[in-house]
């Protein structure tokens, strides 16, 4: 931030005499009084955007070619779309300086979150910036960060003290990560790379006798894909909403008004990179139907093979809008007992019979195979 003035500097017997330090300790005041908002390390790119000043915002609407057209709302939004689009992502990475990058680097690999000190100790602060960006850009490191809104500033309590803290944005996380490791990667060769199969195992949470299934899909696949593969490989009518939730962070549709970030832009592969993981599918916020889903194995495609591919299950998935599983325990109750009197309205409801240890592989393969078709991200290894 600007150069905080030495207390009457600039002035003599109540006059101002030199107009530079004055205003230098406005623009401080002015940069102070953002940076010193809280911040939380889970704070997505839209409401970090949402603490920049006018003056701020409009140079970074520059900076990105967008027109500065629209209520704030509008211009985040404008925004939004450019960070969130992969290859325009990579193509603002490639234009920051080599010290930019190694700070993303920096940042993501402390798991999102350092003490400012940590990076303006070794890459230099803002010392040099002004506070009124649509008339003269930041030059500093941290500063074209902020300018991009790669890199936020607040204030966050850690041990006994209120730190500043450099933040990236929660949601941008796993995409640059996965742009910055391609960057760092060795040349490819000539060759077209390898497609990965993961290898899944899904649990129903709190079902006992378990209710669960394997398949296989490509880690190209984005999250929202991955959700629909879950729920037909499950047995779901996909008619409810979900949330993915990785790593602590949330994947999920936005009108779940969570801290989340749009499953559509993120891949499997770019989230879970190695075999072991474990991560949480939630389906019909409702119902509350909890899956925990295991990576078996990530291995190359092989020849000859199609994904998804449901390779082995147990048990019938429960019937929609049942309750959750203290639901669905109490409705196997009911079906058990021809002499209970709701047993004919139950039997009614899902069709007029329920195996609970029914499960066809072949029918789930084929529902899995029709989402993978109408979604286009099935793959057919000749």
């Amino acid at each position: 931030m600007p150069r905080k003035p030495r207390a009457g500097e600039g002035m003599f017997d109540g006059l101002i005499i030199d107009a530079k330090p004055f205003m230098e300790g406005f623009e401080y005041a002015l940069y102070e009084k953002v940076d010193q908002q809280s911040i939380s390390n889970r704070i997505l790119f839209r409401s970090g955007l949402g603490r920049y000043p006018t003056t701020w915002l409009e140079a970074t609407l520059k900076t990105y070619g967008i027109p500065n057209r629209g209520v704030k709302r509008d211009k985040i939004a404008s925004l939004e779309e450019v960070v969130h689009d992969h290859r325009r992502l990579g193509q603002v990475l490639r234009d920051l300086s080599t010290e930019g990058r190694a700070i993303l680097s920096q940042v993501l690999a402390a798991g999102g979150l350092v003490k400012y000190r940590a990076v303006s100790g070794k890459y230099g602060d803002e010392a040099q910036d002004g506070y009124f960006w649509s008339s003269r850009l930041p030059t500093s490191n941290i500063g074209r960060l902020r300018l991009s809104g790669l890199l936020l500033v607040g204030r966050m309590v850690i041990g006994q003290r209120r730190e500043k803290v450099l933040v990236i944005p929660s949601d941008l996380r796993a995409d640059l990560a996965a742009l910055l490791e391609a960057e760092a990667a060795p040349e490819p060769s000539a060759t077209a790379p390898t497609e990965l199969v993961y290898e899944l195992d899904v649990v129903l949470s709190a079902s006992e006798p378990p209710i669960w299934r394997r398949f296989s899909v490509p880690g190209t696949i984005t999250l929202a894909q991955l959700s629909r593969a879950i729920q037909s490989a499950m047995g779901w009518k996909a008619g409810h909403l979900y949330e993915l939730v990785i790593d602590n962070q949330s994947y999920a549709d936005p009108i779940l008004e969570l801290e989340t970030t749009s499953p559509r832009r993120v891949s499997l592969q770019a989230v879970v990179t190695r075999p072991k993981r474990k991560f949480q599918f939630i389906y019909d916020m409702g119902d509350n139907w909890e899956h925990e889903i295991t990576v078996r194995s990530i291995r190359p495609i092989q020849a000859g093979e199609t994904l998804p591919n449901l390779l082995d299950g147990a048990r019938a998935c429960p019937p929609e809008n049942v309750g959750g599983i203290p639901g669905y325990e109490d409705f196997l109750r009911v079906i058990a007992d021809p002499k209970d009197f709701a047993y004919q309205a139950k039997l009614e409801w899902v069709g007029g019979r329920w195996d609970p240890e029914d499960f066809n592989r072949e029918v789930l393969q084929r529902q899995l195979i029709t989402s993978a078709r109408r979604g286009r991200w099935i793959k057919v290894n000749t």
